[in-house]
């Protein structure tokens, strides 16, 4: 059965903020200062395999954790496909058959042993009235190319929706080599957002559109928003201002779906506790106490929003 078309459309609002809100998209990783390394810019095709994980709401921790499966998407672990009863015809009749959203990003969505959506699955375990199940696909600073054969193949395995981490540094990411010697973390950022030459920028820009017309293509809900930033990185006068900017740049890439949903701002602007060396160890991966409030701010809006598509 089609999903309905949602009579409103579900949005993510920080507080404290004046302005109208802006695109959020995301899922690169920038730096990790725990494990000592920091991803540089480029869309090398050369990337770890990803990491595919599929667990009902609720769940432990180990479900989703970072060796649930090496194997490519698509291969023997890959995401569990939708099973219904043999003569489910509508919703009613479908009460049991679990809803399958796949989450798909990059470090900041499942890194180590912490992962967002066996949190957000912790707190909706249901969508409307069908048993509601998460699964995950993520890789290491993945490319756009990457990103659209997750998203293709996790809706090919049976997910009825999406949820996509993005970015704003794919704005200027691979464009961008000279960056690659600039510390620390914050400089390094900024360097990689700085406006780029016309041929670079056309040449992000046509990846973009190719990314929001796979997200299209698949007639799925689709739910998206920009990787979270510590309070220290968005207080930063320099980086804020371009991450505001390349915010802009992709909003103009929204399709106006009504089973699209764009989150219009960094989902920790206004959100206390957002802090470096708490929530966060750098500036874009959460520690296991920032997963737990990234959950919380997120699962409400992801659950309305699903709810009203495939509820």
């Amino acid at each position: 059965m089609p999903p309905r078309r949602a009579t409103r459309r579900a949005r993510i609002y920080a507080r404290d903020v004046q302005s109208r809100p802006l695109l959020l998209l995301s899922a690169l990783a920038i730096a990790t200062a725990a494990c000592g390394t920091t991803e540089r810019a480029g869309d090398s095709d050369e990337l770890p395999p990803v990491a595919v994980s599929s667990v009902s709401a609720p769940t432990t921790s180990e479900a989703l954790g970072p060796h649930a499966s090496a194997a490519p998407l698509g291969d023997g672990d890959a995401v569990d496909q939708v099973v219904g009863p043999a003569d489910a015809t509508d919703a009613a009749d479908r009460v049991d058959d679990p809803i399958t959203l796949a989450w798909v990003g990059g470090s900041n969505v499942v890194w180590e042993d912490r992962s967002l959506p066996d949190a957000v699955a912790r707190r909706v375990d249901r969508i409307g009235h069908r048993p509601a199940r998460f699964s995950s696909a993520t890789e290491l600073g993945p490319s756009i190319d990457r990103i659209i054969e997750m998203i293709e193949q996790s809706v090919a395995d049976g997910a009825e929706g999406l949820l996509l981490a993005m970015n704003v540094s794919w704005i200027g990411w691979g464009g961008t080599t000279h960056c690659n010697d600039v510390s620390p973390v914050y400089a390094f950022y900024a360097c990689i957002l700085e406006p780029l030459p016309e041929p670079e920028r056309l040449d992000r820009a046509a990846k973009l559109q190719r990314l929001v017309d796979a997200v299209v293509a698949t007639e799925v809900p689709a739910f998206l928003y920009i990787i979270a930033h510590s309070t220290q990185a968005m207080n930063d006068p320099i980086l804020a201002d371009r991450i505001t900017a390349a915010e802009a740049t992709i909003a103009s890439f929204d399709p106006g779906l009504d089973r699209i949903s764009f989150g219009h701002q960094v989902i920790t602007r206004g959100v206390e506790g957002a802090d470096e060396g708490t929530a966060f160890f750098d500036m874009v991966h959460p520690s296991p106490a920032g997963v737990e409030l990234l959950a919380d701010v997120l699962a409400p809006d992801i659950e309305a929003f699903f709810a009203e598509q495939l509820g």
